[in-house]
């Protein structure tokens, strides 16, 4: 539960319109939504670290990625120089047998959500934003949560949690840095511009769907602008696309 901050306007109102937006693009997230009481409206979200077992609540051991690493709190940025960014998440989780959600691939979850976070216009995408969960099915990263769009708060900086390739500012992202990035999660170049103009069209198709308002309208400009950027870049598809690994966004499962 997270509920208005007095620093940035429409926070709960922007987190659930971007989780929501992720939903649409087919990726897993926390089930979460607003809940609007008299002194204002509060972010809420269903713990995913839980599960239901006949009559009883199961707890599921999670940990987040700085804990995985080694990190300490306070170092959750790259720019800590402590760890490698996106990267050397994809090396722990290789190293350590961790997949994806629901057993997928796990550099193209990483990828998936990278993109997603440079289309929403979240710099804030750092090593405590992605969780482990320790369940029977074996170590799996959690759902997506925490997902803000930064870029329309102009006191926050652009610079970036991890970087995207060679770019450390948002604003200085291009389609070679997600080249570079594919490389660096030994993922196929055309495989990740496939997933970029994939998240793009669904992203459109959602806001023409559901048109939002307030801060969901500042958010939904954002997004558009980062889909006319995806716009000029190589189309792979449908020689590259490749295979959307998680459920579809009207069954996306919910944890």
């Amino acid at each position: 539960m997270k509920p208005p901050s007095p620093f940035f306007p429409g926070l709960p109102e922007n987190e659930a319109f971007c989780l929501d937006l992720a939903s649409a693009c087919g990726l897993p997230c926390a089930e979460s939504g607003l809940d609007f009481r008299r002194d204002g409206v509060l972010f809420v979200t269903k713990r995913w670290d839980r599960r239901s077992r006949q009559d009883r609540i199961e707890r599921i051991h999670q940990e987040d990625m700085r804990q995985v690493l080694g990190l300490r709190p306070e170092s959750k940025y790259q720019e800590s120089g402590d760890y490698g960014g996106l990267p050397a998440i994809f090396e722990a989780a290789r190293r350590h047998g961790i997949k994806g959600p629901g057993g997928t691939d796990p550099a193209m979850f990483l990828a998936m959500a990278a993109v997603f976070s440079w289309l929403a216009g979240n710099c804030d995408a750092h090593a405590g934003n992605f969780a482990v969960l320790h369940g029977p099915e074996g170590p799996q990263f959690a759902p997506l949560y925490d997902i803000v769009c930064t870029r329309v708060y102009p006191n926050l900086a652009t610079e970036l949690a991890m970087t995207i390739g060679g770019a450390s500012d948002a604003q200085a992202v291009r389609e070679e840095d997600f080249v570079q990035l594919a490389g660096e999660l030994d993922l196929a170049p055309e495989c990740l511009l496939a997933e970029a103009h994939r998240q793009k069209e669904a992203l459109r198709r959602r806001l023409a769907a559901r048109p939002a308002s307030g801060m969901g309208a500042e958010v939904a400009r954002f997004v558009e602008e980062r889909c006319a950027d995806v716009d000029c870049w190589q189309d792979p598809r449908p020689r590259a696309e490749c295979t959307q690994p998680f459920a579809p966004p009207s069954s996306v499962p919910q944890r």
